[in-house]
């Protein structure tokens, strides 16, 4: 229910900016990791909404259970979302005023992930699981 609901309001963020999603639900995998099935652009655009909603939720009753990892992860998706809206100004580089906010932006991404990650190992929670795209056999060569 609540997977669907978020599914719901990453739509109505989304056109309400203009945009479409085409991700019919946010489900749980066999397995019962969060599971989604979705292009590059709303994977952008996903990126952007969470960046929006994590400051609100870190801030929340919802997080009080542990305020600091809720900060981390919204600090961590608003430096995702700068990186992005940096790469989306222009086609083919970074504008010279954008290089230091981008190298900010993409280094507190980068710690706030690592932060991330190493808090649920310690805490031994899996949230979710990642997989990896398989090459077909005729490719497999080409990356050895």
């Amino acid at each position: 229910m609540a997977l669907q609901a978020a599914c719901n309001m990453a739509g109505d963020w989304a056109r309400a900016r203009g945009y479409y999603l085409s991700i019919d639900e946010f489900s749980l995998s066999d397995d019962k990791f969060p599971s989604l099935n979705a292009k590059g652009w709303e994977i952008k655009l996903l990126c952007l909404w969470i960046a929006e909603i994590v400051p609100a939720y870190a801030r929340s009753e919802q997080a009080s259970w542990d305020r600091q990892f809720a900060y981390v992860l919204s600090m961590a998706a608003r430096a995702l979302a700068m990186s992005i809206k940096i790469l989306d100004k222009t086609t083919y580089a970074v504008a010279r005023e954008d290089v230091d906010p981008g190298i900010a932006a993409c280094h507190r991404f980068v710690l706030g992930y690592v932060w991330l990650a190493f808090s649920c190992h310690l805490e031994d929670r899996k949230l979710f699981k990642l997989r990896p795209k398989k090459l077909g056999s005729d490719t497999e060569g080409r990356f050895r």
